[in-house]
């Protein structure tokens, strides 16, 4: 799927010495309305707040996540991270095996929640001067009380362009 472009790989983050990570991959198909047709969904509406909402949200933002990182050759290598015991991080901003530039959570959420950044702390162990971001539904960016920097969805090409600098 993914060498014809259906699909698109996200591998697991294994570059620390530290823990022990799951690494089998995480596959995003290349358009929602593809992923609700392979799931035979196409007429059942979206609600918010639902598991379906959320993952469909993701699959965008990782989706807009790649294109920009292609159409401005930005050259980022994206991965996510997740442990044996399930704390996770949705996407790893890297050049590659070594120090990571940036941990980003994906939060379908207009209002996210500390409990929703359990994985950015935990990721923060290991990675303490790695930036931490949420991006999700809010009108504006800010920063929380743990130093995660909460961003708009349609503030996500800016935040490539300053990560890859």
């Amino acid at each position: 799927m993914e060498d014809t472009l259906v699909a698109i790989k996200i591998p697991g983050w294994s570059a620390s010495t530290k823990k022990q990570l799951r690494t089998t991959p995480k596959l995003y198909l290349f358009d929602n309305g593809v992923a609700n047709a392979r799931r035979g969904e196409l007429s059942v509406p979206v609600r918010e707040s639902t598991t379906r909402f959320g993952d469909l949200y993701e699959g965008m933002v990782v989706q807009e996540m790649i294109r920009a990182n292609d159409y401005l050759n930005l050259d980022l290598k994206f991965s996510y991270w997740r442990t044996n015991n399930d704390m996770e991080v949705d996407i790893i901003v890297s050049r590659g095996a070594g120090q990571p530039l940036a941990a980003i959570e994906i939060r379908s959420s207009k209002t996210p929640e500390r409990k929703e950044f359990h994985g950015l702390e935990a990721f923060k162990t290991d990675y303490p001067t790695v930036p931490q971001y949420c991006i999700c539904r809010v009108d504006r960016a800010y920063t929380t009380d743990q130093g995660i920097e909460v961003k708009p969805h349609h503030e996500l090409v800016d935040l490539l362009n300053e990560i890859s600098n």
